[in-house]
C-alpha cells in the first residue's frame, strides 16, 4: 500500500496532489466490501416493526452511510455537494457527500437484495456444511445449496450419515446407498409357520348299498337253485381317528414399505468461499 511520509521538517509541501493521492489511498479500504458482498447489510439496519435503523452497507464497490425510516421496497443514493469559495473567487464544488436511504430514482436497488454480512470472525470455512430454516432465495451470500451445483455435494433425498473408514458402505466422503422405499424378499422376512384346522369326527364308518343274494330251492326233480337278488345295507371298515391336509390362502400385495423414519425437511447449505 502507498504512504506519505509526513513527519519530516522544512516545511512539508502539503499541495492537491498530496491530498490526492490519500483520497485515493483509503478508497482502496472500500474493496474490502467485496468480502461480504456486492451488496451487504455491514452495521445497523435493524428492523423494528416497520421501520429500519441507520447504518452502514455496501452497494457495488462503495461503503455508504444509510439513513434509516420507515421501511420500503427500494433504496437510492442520495448525493448532495457543498460548495466553497476559493482564493481566486470561484465557488466550486468541495464536499461530495452520499448516502443510502429509502426512495425510487436512477439507479435505485432493490432493499431485499441486500444480505447482512457474516461476521469475519467466525470460524467459516470451505466446504463447511450447516443446516438451513430459511428461505432458499435468501441463502446467505458464499453459501449453496446442496444440489450438485455450484460446487456442492447432491445430498437430496438422502439422509446424512457420519464417515466412518471402518464400514464399508460410509467409508468416503461423498459416498450415497439404501432405499426410500423397500419390497421385502423371503429371506429378509422371519422364519414363521402357518397352521390351520378342518373338522373331525373322531373314528366313524361309511354306509353304502351292497347287493344280497339269496337262494330258493325248487322242487328237488329241477335239480337246480334259483337266485334271488335284494338290496341291503352295509358298513365298511373303520377308517379310525385321523386329520386332513389343507392349503391356505395367500395374503399380502407385495407393495415396497415406507423405509423412513419421521422427517422434517431442512436446507443443506456448503460454505464455497466469498
Amino acid at each position: 500500500m502507498n504512504s506519505i511520509n509526513f513527519n519530516q521538517v522544512g516545511g512539508f509541501p502539503l499541495e492537491a496532489e498530496i491530498l490526492s493521492d490519500m483520497q485515493s489511498a483509503y478508497e482502496l479500504l472500500q474493496c474490502f466490501g467485496d468480502v461480504i458482498g456486492a451488496k451487504s447489510i455491514i452495521k445497523g439496519c435493524t428492523v423494528t416493526g416497520s421501520t429500519v435503523s441507520d447504518g452502514v452497507i455496501y452497494w457495488d464497490g462503495e461503503v455508504l452511510e444509510f439513513k434509516g425510516g420507515l421501511a420500503e421496497s427500494k433504496i437510492v443514493i442520495i448525493e448532495t455537494k457543498i460548495q466553497l469559495p476559493f482564493e481566486d473567487g470561484n465557488i466550486k464544488d468541495v464536499y461530495i457527500k452520499r448516502h443510502a436511504e429509502f426512495g425510487t430514482g436512477i439507479g435505485e436497488a432493490d432493499w431485499s437484495d441486500f444480505k447482512r454480512a457474516f461476521p469475519l470472525t467466525s470460524a467459516l470455512f470451505i466446504d463447511e456444511v450447516r443446516m438451513y430454516s430459511g428461505l432458499v432465495s435468501e441463502i446467505p451470500w458464499g453459501w449453496y445449496l446442496m444440489d450438485g451445483t455450484n460446487g456442492t455435494l447432491d445430498v437430496r433425498d438422502r439422509f446424512p450419515v457420519p464417515y466412518n473408514p471402518d464400514t464399508a458402505d460410509y467409508d468416503t466422503i461423498g459416498k450415497t446407498g439404501g432405499e426410500k422405499e423397500v419390497t421385502l424378499t423371503e429371506a429378509q422376512m422371519p422364519s414363521h409357520t402357518h397352521s390351520g384346522t378342518t373338522s373331525t369326527n373322531g373314528a366313524h364308518t361309511h354306509t353304502h348299498q351292497r347287493l344280497k343274494v339269496a337262494t330258493k330251492g325248487e322242487s328237488k326233480s329241477d335239480a337246480y337253485y334259483r337266485v334271488h337278488g335284494s338290496d341291503e345295507t352295509g358298513t365298511t371298515s373303520s377308517a379310525g381317528s385321523h386329520n386332513h391336509s389343507l392349503n391356505i390362502d395367500a395374503k399380502g400385495g407385495g407393495q415396497p414399505h415406507e423405509n423412513r423414519p419421521p422427517f422434517v425437511a431442512l436446507g443443506f447449505i456448503q460454505f464455497k468461499g466469498v
